[in-house]
């Protein structure tokens, strides 16, 4: 039997509580490092990462052993 493929596209968006510009500039790239990695330690590796202060846009890959949910799940639990 043949290998089977498949390439899944996700973008994924966060806002802040309220849409309060509560994300400083200084911190972005740290923040989204972390993005990055949890997607990466998932097998989800992002494409893309940017935002603004009040929300951050992620374009990456899902795995085929990953539910959308759990990794959400983990990106977000861990921002407190």
């Amino acid at each position: 039997m043949g290998q089977s493929y498949s390439s899944i596209l996700v973008h994924t968006v966060f806002s802040t509580k309220h849409r309060e510009n509560t994300i400083p500039d200084s911190l972005a790239p740290e923040l989204y490092s972390y993005m990055a990695a949890v997607l990466k330690t998932n097998q989800c590796p992002a494409l893309i990462i940017g935002g603004t202060n009040n929300h951050v846009h992620l374009l990456h890959t899902l795995s085929r052993t990953v539910t959308l949910s759990s990794l959400i799940e983990q990106i977000r639990s861990r921002l407190g």
